[in-house]
């Protein structure tokens, strides 16, 4: 049974939206420590297919900086065609569905948070769907792997 999705804004959580046009991507942060060495692992799926992973090393941040800077990171390969492209970030952080959606208090990390959800409204919509963590989702495993590789460079 496919849950409905909550909408605030342009933003979806829940249900993947039938969107053969969308632009899935998984992101996941690592921080060895918290703050420490940090990492971004983000798996991009065009509509037709192709697939990108990379990491990028962060220095040092928390796990939660780590999270928010791969949505950002992600977001940011996308700015020549941010008004037509649809977008679902797949997470497994609910900290940041909820902080991006605007359904949790923002305590830490307040302007990093505001940058990325100013960056979200140029998009045509942007949907998150919360992906239970190291449960054998390929890209969402890519990612992770990605996330701490990149924090141990």
């Amino acid at each position: 049974m496919m849950r409905q999705p909550i909408r605030s804004r342009s933003i979806e959580v829940g249900a993947v939206p039938v969107k053969t046009n969308a632009v899935h991507i998984w992101t996941d942060g690592s921080s060895l420590g918290n703050p420490g060495p940090g990492g971004a692992g983000i798996v991009i799926v065009l509509p037709g297919g192709k697939t990108y992973e990379f990491g990028c090393p962060l220095g040092t941040v928390t796990n939660n900086q780590a999270e928010l800077i791969a949505v950002r990171i992600a977001l940011e390969k996308f700015a020549d065609c941010r008004t037509t492209a649809h977008v679902v970030i797949h997470t497994d952080s609910q900290g940041v569905i909820g902080w991006l959606t605007g359904s949790w208090r923002v305590n830490a990390n307040v302007e990093l948070v505001e940058e990325i959800r100013e960056r979200m409204a140029g998009f045509a919509s942007v949907s998150f769907v919360w992906v239970r963590g190291h449960e054998g989702e390929p890209n969402n495993e890519a990612a992770d792997r990605l996330a701490h590789r990149a924090a141990t460079v």
